[in-house]
């Protein structure tokens, strides 16, 4: 019965390979979803900067958009009078925000 044996231990060690073979593929699994993870938290910090960064300058935009905005009225209220000049200024504001928004528009389509 030696080969009884002989055949045993030549399968259990073919299911240690195997074995051995799901081991590695589940480490090298676990180290891609590691490696991806850093990855994945590298781009979020990025990408949390960029958004910081850019509600910045829109506020930034903003506060000069409006400063530009007040002085044109500020230059125009003098020679047109305070109804004249916000006329004028409010014309001027909203052709400019129509432009943008339709340069918005096309940029979506």
């Amino acid at each position: 019965m030696p080969w009884a044996w002989a055949s045993c231990s030549a399968s259990s060690s073919r299911g240690g390979e195997a074995l051995r073979a799901l081991a590695d593929l589940l480490i090298a699994v676990f180290d891609l979803v590691e490696a991806e993870g850093r990855a994945f938290r590298a781009s979020v910090a990025r990408l949390k900067t960029g958004l910081a960064l850019s509600a910045v300058a829109i506020l930034l935009l903003l506060a000069g958009t409006g400063l530009i905005i007040w002085g044109l009225y500020q230059a125009l209220a003098a020679p047109l009078g305070p109804a004249g000049g916000a006329l004028v200024t409010g014309t001027i504001a909203s052709l400019l925000g129509a432009c943008l928004l339709w340069a918005a528009r096309q940029a979506f389509r």
